[in-house]
């Protein structure tokens, strides 16, 4: 079923991360497009992807986005699911593996699959249906943590199943709470950072809870519609439309 899927990532800043998963993702021979929700002056995603063989280049679309004040996971696993042509879609992190068992399941029209470990709860397989039937994810939250749990909590409330998949089919490159915050790190503040990474990581997803509790996300509520401008084959620049 890999042929109906496409593999949608978001990423900051993360491009060392991004040249490891690249390359499993490509093996697969299914489209990638890659949301970068990146700071202006630093590393593009793009700056991986153009080193790529022409052949393999082909397959992955980059969406810069340009004038956004805040880092926003589910804006971006909105805006890249919206733009998939496949019925499948898998949501990954930029720092998960995918081995060719996966493809050998895939969900039904009425289930959503993921892996049984915490770690790796920035990865989903869907039909691009269910995620329209929800609404997509809560784009009211930000920062870090409650973007994978509040979606599944909504896909469980619309009558969808749930079903693992095999705990060795992703794996995840792991790392430490300074690596989610890297790109808030400033040049003679990295002490500083450290100290306080896993903090600002707790006290986000504390805040999301708050946002999803007074702040619910329903069939109403207004995701943000992105303009689209070619910058050269296989690079998009996104800017979020303001009507």
């Amino acid at each position: 079923m890999k042929e109906q899927s496409t593999i949608v990532t978001r990423i900051r800043n993360r491009n060392s991360v991004l040249k490891h998963s690249i390359y499993n993702w490509l093996k697969w021979d299914v489209p990638i497009k890659i949301w970068d929700f990146r700071d202006d002056g630093c590393e593009s995603a793009w700056d991986v992807v153009k080193e790529l063989p022409d052949s393999l280049r082909e397959r992955v679309t980059v969406f810069e986005t340009k004038y956004e004040y805040r880092w926003n996971h589910c804006i971006c696993w909105n805006a890249a699911v919206a733009l998939c042509e496949t019925e499948y879609v898998v949501v990954t992190d930029v720092d998960h593996l995918i081995e060719s068992k996966l493809w050998l399941d895939p969900p039904a029209s009425d289930e959503l699959l993921y892996p049984p470990v915490m770690a790796k709860y920035g990865f989903c397989w869907f039909r691009k249906a269910l995620w329209e039937s929800v609404n997509g994810y809560n784009e009211n939250l930000t920062g870090y943590g409650s973007d994978d749990t509040e979606f599944y909590t909504r896909v469980a409330a619309a009558g969808y199943k749930f079903r693992h998949i095999a705990g060795d089919t992703v794996h995840h490159l792991a790392h430490d709470d300074v690596a989610r915050i890297a790109p808030l790190i400033q040049t003679g503040t990295e002490g500083l950072a450290r100290n306080h990474a896993t903090e600002v990581v707790h006290t986000s997803n504390r805040l999301n809870q708050l946002i999803t509790q007074y702040l619910p996300w329903t069939q109403d509520s207004k995701r943000i519609r992105w303009d689209y401008t070619q910058l050269e084959l296989g690079r998009w620049l996104a800017i979020r439309r303001v009507a």
